[in-house]
């Protein structure tokens, strides 16, 4: 019995609604032996719908979705990455190169007119099929090739935009920094793509250096830096043959109802000078897209605030901002980082601790001032505008 047999099957539906959540490992054990069950089915949807409650809820409500494989659910976009793609996507005719598990291609679908997914993998078209059936996507047409394959027989203008996920490994199974180490090669794919296109968005990992990504790929026109719970998730290029030689760079920390976004002038933040200074009345501390993004001067500028440090990239002012794209934290206290003295003051109290741009070792100082992790408030340690190591107590605001 296939696997889209197995998840219409009411007794093996029945199965997994009752193990739902469950410690696969247990199971595994439990079902080792009962030729009955399809044990390797199972563990694999149980693992998949623990991994989609959180990545994917809107997936994990539909209980007829088969997840094909681990390793196709750790790659894919979570629910909000791919809600955030709909911003740069037509109404027209969208090619998805990359298709994998097809979650950017569900989100292009709802958007545009008719999504073109491909896959090389015969399997994950198959369940890709049955999957998009079930969501109630009938506008995605399917194509069993390769990227590169696909891309050699398309017509002038044929697509409105053509989206591109590249996997972030090179071939010897190494974690790729380098556009030219992505699978398939954008670089190389890059002039026939936009040939059949005149807009093409590229998805790249977030180790990759952005500057060097503008120069390689040209005719960028906008960069979105992407973040969620404040670690950088993916960066998206948009390209585009009408674009200017300077692009704009959106920072974007995703959240459920509402997203918060920096943009910034790429070329403008080289020639900025910051002012920087010492602590004031609050502190705030940017979401990781905007330190990812290289930011440092315009968020500043923007806000008027002072940089404590040319590399500590912390800043302060003497008034509130209640829409500052990052953490805001009252100053409580201000403190010289002295030993003999830190000792009593933080001896036995409870803190989260951060550490930015601080000259000693963060295990040693905690070590050394005995202070206890939790707690409501914060301490901040940095070095401030003279290079001297400073500690901040702090309470969040937001």
């Amino acid at each position: 019995m296939n696997w889209i047999e197995l998840i219409k099957n009411p007794e093996i539906s029945q199965i997994l609604a009752e193990n739902e959540g469950a410690d696969t490992a247990k199971l595994a054990l439990k079902w080792a032996g009962k030729k009955e069950l399809p044990v390797s089915f199972l563990i694999t949807q149980i693992s998949g719908r623990k991994i989609a409650a959180k990545k994917l809820p809107d997936w994990h409500q539909v209980k007829t979705i088969i997840y094909p494989d681990k390793t196709a659910l750790e790659q894919c976009s979570s629910k909000l990455a791919a809600q955030n793609k709909q911003k740069f996507i037509p109404k027209g005719r969208i090619a998805d190169l990359t298709g994998g598990l097809g979650v950017d291609t569900a989100a292009f679908a709802k958007i545009s007119n008719s999504v073109v997914y491909v896959e090389p993998n015969t399997s994950r078209i198959l369940y890709a099929t049955h999957n998009f059936d079930a969501l109630g996507l009938h506008n995605i047409e399917f194509q069993h090739s390769t990227a590169e394959d696909f891309v050699v027989n398309l017509s002038p203008n044929e697509f409105d935009l053509i989206y591109l996920d590249p996997s972030r490994r090179d071939d010897n199974d190494r974690r790729a920094f380098r556009l030219s180490d992505l699978l398939p090669n954008v670089l190389q794919l890059k002039t026939q793509i936009l040939r059949a296109t005149p807009k093409l968005l590229l998805k790249v990992g977030p180790m990759l250096d952005i500057t060097e990504a503008i120069r390689e790929l040209g005719k960028v026109t906008t960069v979105n830096v992407v973040s969620i719970k404040d670690e950088c998730k993916e960066l998206l290029f948009y390209i585009d043959e009408k674009a200017t030689e300077n692009p704009e760079i959106i920072c974007t920390e995703l959240f459920e109802n509402k997203n918060s976004e920096f943009k910034f002038d790429y070329r403008n933040e080289k020639t900025l000078a910051a002012s920087k200074g010492f602590i004031s009345n609050y502190l705030y501390d940017p979401q990781a897209s905007i330190i990812k993004a290289g930011a440092y001067k315009s968020v500043a500028n923007y806000f008027e605030l002072i940089k404590l440090n040319s590399n500590t990239h912390l800043y302060s002012g003497e008034q509130l901002i209640t829409f500052f794209p990052g953490r805001c934290y009252k100053v409580l206290g201000h403190f010289n980082y002295d030993i003999k003295n830190l000792k009593t003051e933080f001896k036995n109290k409870y803190y989260h601790l951060v550490f930015r741009n601080f000259p000693e070792d963060a295990e040693k100082v905690i070590n050394k001032l005995n202070i206890k992790s939790g707690g409501d408030k914060y301490l901040f340690f940095y070095a401030d505008v003279n290079q001297k190591p400073q500690i901040v107590e702090t309470e969040r605001i937001y």
